[in-house]
């Protein structure tokens, strides 16, 4: 009787916990889904993704829509997206999202060589992101290293050369050498 009594109180436990952990998780997604589809990020819906269960994934998904919406609307916050970068980097050291948030923010702040160093990261993590290719070509063309932009905007012709602009940079780049010639 004493092990059947066992057996049925670790049965309970494992059930109860089972239940309250997928209760956590719906309503975890329930609050990225509001927090994605809202017209503006809203920390009552944001807070409790970061804060709740360790779930990689729903936080890299959050951290691109709240750095798209911020970029969108020319509002960037530095301070925000660095707490989400971190979260990343620190549920992942390979979080190629997370160094790329970093690298918005060092740029953002005019640390040319910190803003280098994280695309670097964020590249070496997800080599084929046209997008981490194109900030890593506007850095160096910024900085004067004409060659190194030209190399990754080679690198992102080969892959796809209808990245979001692609041609815009590709006019600076060749204005700039245009007008070394020229000199």
């Amino acid at each position: 009787m004493k092990r059947f009594l066992k057996t049925r109180i670790i049965f309970s436990s494992l059930l109860v916990f089972v239940v309250v952990f997928y209760g956590i998780t719906i309503n975890q997604d329930r609050n990225l889904i509001k927090a994605i589809y809202q017209s503006s990020p809203n920390a009552q819906y944001i807070n409790p993704i970061f804060e709740g269960l360790p779930y990689y994934e729903q936080w890299e998904k959050l951290a691109v829509e709240i750095f798209n919406f911020q970029i969108n609307n020319n509002q960037i916050n530095c301070v925000e997206l660095r707490k989400y970068a971190t979260k990343l980097i620190q549920a992942s050291n390979r979080s190629s999202q997370g160094y790329y948030l970093m690298t918005a923010c060092a740029e953002r702040e005019d640390d040319s060589m910190k803003a280098l160093e994280f695309a670097k990261l964020a590249l070496k993590y997800d080599p084929l992101n046209t997008q981490y290719l194109m900030a890593l070509a506007v850095l160096n063309l910024n900085s004067g290293n004409l060659n190194e932009a030209k190399s990754y905007l080679d690198k992102v012709e080969r892959i796809d050369s209808n990245t979001f602009n692609y041609e815009n940079i590709l006019r600076i780049y060749n204005e700039r050498i245009g007008s070394l010639k020229s000199q």
